[in-house]
């Protein structure tokens, strides 16, 4: 039985321990909150005194500015002319006028644009019914055999004395030198390949340059196709980059030969196919030509090519040659 008492009596000190703990706890956290709060209102009054001497000023002026009006608007009833109700009502009448006429301009202007954008929309598909005629065009002049295609294994050997135009301000956009965008421009290789959209040339700086390509196979020239866009499909209405004189040189031993002498016309087709009737090469093939244009239609900085073909016959080792070579001048 005594042992149960002392049990009985361990277990209530001990719970006794355990909520003086608590006490001691939360007076401890009382007295830090207290310090809290006073620390903070130390930091605060500054601030809560000047929003009230703010406040009170502002309830002055409030005071004064309503004085102030019930002051003024008998003086100024009084003295009020009601003679000028009339001009300002002629103002009124001539701001009215004003802005019905900017509204009759404005609807001019608009017409005005309507029309224009039905032009361009008929400019537009002007543009497209050229561009479909060129598409057949060129699916026609796909039945003669093309010796400088790509895709049939011509190259681009060399451009001599001749460099690619592009425009250095327009051909970079940096982030704090970090290059974001770079302008894509095409190399002579495009003029052996296909096209499809205006712009898909071959820009060189100036009117005159030279672009040397290995033909597929070994041919005896008879045609060659200069290609361009019509002034139609042109945003600018102009094709004065086009070439104009040009020369088509095959690579002999000895250097390059004259194979003949062209001129394209801006007011033909978009892609022309010109005869060679230089009769001495007729029986020359050439594995190597060089593309010479001469000058342009007028353009001051730069010339553009589309699309250049060398047609006629592969050379075969029964064709006779003979002495071919010795009567043709190098050029």
């Amino acid at each position: 039985m005594n042992a149960i008492m002392r049990f009985d009596e361990t277990k209530h000190n001990a719970f006794q321990k355990i909520v003086a703990r608590f006490l001691i706890l939360d007076l401890w956290i009382l007295m830090k909150l207290r310090r809290v709060f006073k620390a903070c209102l130390k930091l605060l009054l500054p601030a809560v005194e000047i929003l009230c001497v703010l406040g009170v000023g502002a309830c002055i002026l409030f005071a004064y500015t309503l004085m102030q009006i019930k002051v003024d608007v008998p003086a100024y009833s009084e003295g009020y002319n009601h003679g000028k109700i009339k001009p300002l009502r002629e103002n009124l009448l001539s701001l009215t006028d004003a802005s019905r006429i900017d509204a009759s301009r404005m609807k001019k202007e608009f017409i005005l644009l309507k029309n224009q954008a039905q032009s361009l929309e008929i400019m537009l598909r002007k543009m497209k019914s050229k561009f479909r005629s060129l598409q057949i065009h060129n699916e026609v002049k796909e039945d003669l055999a093309d010796f400088a295609s790509e895709a049939a294994g011509a190259s681009i050997l060399d451009t001599p004395d001749t460099q690619s135009f592009y425009e250095p301000a327009q051909s970079q956009i940096t982030l704090f030198g970090i290059p974001l965008w770079s302008a894509s421009y095409f190399t002579p290789r495009k003029i052996i390949q296909p096209w499809t959209q205006p712009g898909e040339c071959w820009a060189f700086h100036g009117s005159k340059g030279k672009v040397e390509i290995a033909l597929a196979y070994p041919a005896i020239i008879g045609r060659v196709t200069l290609e361009h866009i019509p002034a139609s499909v042109s945003l600018t209405g102009k094709i004065d980059s086009a070439p104009k004189a040009f020369n088509l040189l095959g690579k002999s031993q000895d250097g390059y030969i004259l194979i003949d002498k062209f001129v394209y016309n801006i007011r033909g087709s978009p892609s022309q196919t010109f005869q060679v009737n230089n009769k001495d090469v007729h029986k020359v093939p050439f594995n190597k030509v060089m593309l010479e244009i001469l000058s342009n239609w007028g353009h001051p900085e730069y010339t553009c090519i589309y699309r250049f073909r060398v047609h006629g016959r592969i050379f075969q080792k029964s064709d006779r040659m003979g002495q071919a070579y010795k009567y043709l001048k190098t050029y």
